[in-house]
This record gives structure tokens, sequence and C-alpha cells, in this order.
């Protein structure tokens, strides 16, 4: 298990979610319904919704350092990790994440939980496969529109 599994993490409804990011608040968070959340740092340049790869979530020594250094340089990181990556971390076993249309979805409801106008633009990224559902997302949305 991960050190970011590991973690001591607060639980909070989704609806609180803004209201502590309004107020300035950051740290380990367990959304229910949802999953884990890391608020690191304070949004003086952006924000950015950041998810991991496939093989190694947000404990990784790689991710870690990632959003320490964007916090540093005044990029606000809210890391989550998807569902299939927890049940990983639950049952210490490798599994290959599901279908990029359920990740999407599942991105979609963490932007849901995490947008609000007077927290500024909510940017979206990840490393390798955790890149593909928020590219995915806004194709989607472009589409919509």
């Amino acid at each position: 298990m991960s050190n970011f599994a590991r973690l001591k993490r607060v639980a909070i409804a989704p609806a609180r979610v803004i209201e502590s990011l309004c107020a300035g608040e950051s740290g380990g968070w367990q959304v229910e319904g949802m999953g884990p959340l890391d608020v690191q740092g304070k949004a003086t340049v952006g924000r950015l919704l950041i998810a991991h790869g496939a093989g190694a979530g947000q404990g990784s020594a790689f991710m870690q350092t990632l959003r320490n250094t964007l916090a540093e340089r005044g990029v606000q990181t809210l890391a989550i990790e998807f569902a299939y990556m927890q049940r990983m971390q639950r049952e210490a076993r490798r599994r290959p994440p599901p279908r990029i249309d359920r990740l999407v979805d599942e991105l979609a409801a963490w932007c849901d939980i995490l947008t609000h106008p007077e927290l500024g633009a909510l940017w979206l990224g990840g490393k390798s496969m955790g890149g593909a559902p928020p590219a995915c997302w806004r194709r989607a949305t472009r589409r919509r529109a």
C-alpha cells in the first residue's frame, strides 16, 4: 500500500469540499462516495486536478515530487485516485484500469465537486494514462457545446 493510501484523511461530504477550498483549507480528505483527495499548496498561479498513471498511484515518488514542486510554484494540486486504484491499494494486487469511458465519468464527477467560480479555473492533467481521461472529457464537452 502506498504512502498516499496510508495517509490519515478527514471524512468530508462532497458538498462541503467547495466550502473548505474557498476557506483556503488543504490536506488529506476522504470524500464520501468518491475517495481520497489530497489538496496541496495555494492557488496563486492556478489549480490542477491531477490523476495518476495506470500502474502507480499518487503515492509514487514521481507523483509526490511533481505535486510538491507544483505547490512550491503556486499551483494548487488536487490529487485523486480512481476507484480501480483504490481497490488495488486495498487488495494489494495489481489490476488493469477500466475502460476509458468509466475513468472519464469518474473524472467528470470530481470536476463537478471541485469546480466553483470563486476558486478560478480548474486545470486537468495526469501522468501517462492519467492524462487520457482529461483529454477525452475535454473532447466530449467540446462536441456537446
